[in-house]
């Protein structure tokens, strides 16, 4: 009796996880390298919805600039690959001329989930 209520608990948990709304969460938004990077901590529900190839960018509320992710020729892009289900992922931003100050708002767009109104410190 205990197995097939503990199989039921994985089952149920299994369906709930499938069909749960995929969420992005910025847990820190900072600026870093003397204003110079905008530095994005964040969490996603659903990290198997992204695909490889996503698109990942911060918009500035106030002018609608668009900052991309910042990359080096060896290494290529500073963010998160999300190809091994990791739920966490951070990415560097390029603060160009200095648009993102200490409390400014910026949304974040991944993919085709969208965060808005995340102050700066």
């Amino acid at each position: 009796m205990q197995k097939l209520i503990i199989f039921g608990q994985r089952l149920f948990m299994a369906l709930l996880y499938r069909f749960r709304r995929s969420r992005l969460v910025v847990t820190q938004a900072a600026l870093s390298g003397r204003g110079s990077f905008v530095d994005i901590r964040y969490w996603l529900s659903r990290p198997d919805k992204i695909g490889p190839p996503c698109k990942i960018y911060l918009i500035h509320e106030e002018t609608g600039a668009h900052l991309e992710v910042m990359k080096l020729a060896r290494i290529g892009p500073l963010q998160t690959n999300h190809a091994y289900m990791a739920k966490t992922g951070s990415a560097l931003f390029r603060n160009r001329n200095g648009l993102v100050k200490p409390g400014s708002k910026v949304s974040l767009v991944l993919g085709n989930l969208r965060t808005d109104h995340i102050e700066v410190s």
